[in-house]
């Protein structure tokens, strides 16, 4: 994987804050991943190799007091 989009839908202010993103191959040992963006909606990461992805909401205010959306994921692979 090497990125990753969120797609909002219609809901285009719905979308998560401090998103957080984490990779796995075995989908129990997880290593956080540093996006090399600050967007909200688009994630791009050094290229690594993963089975499961896993996002979590950062625990800044703004992200506890407002719901999110996501209506489509598209994952970004290096061939």
């Amino acid at each position: 994987v090497s990125g990753l989009r969120l797609d909002p839908g219609e809901k285009t202010q719905d979308y998560p804050r401090a998103l957080r993103m984490f990779i796995s191959l075995d989908g129990q040992n997880y290593t956080e991943m540093k996006p090399e963006t600050d967007d909200n909606l688009e994630f791009f990461i050094e290229p690594a190799a993963c089975r499961y992805i896993r996002l979590i909401t950062g625990e800044t205010q703004e992200s506890l007091e407002n719901d999110w959306t996501i209506c489509e994921v598209s994952v970004y692979t290096v061939q």
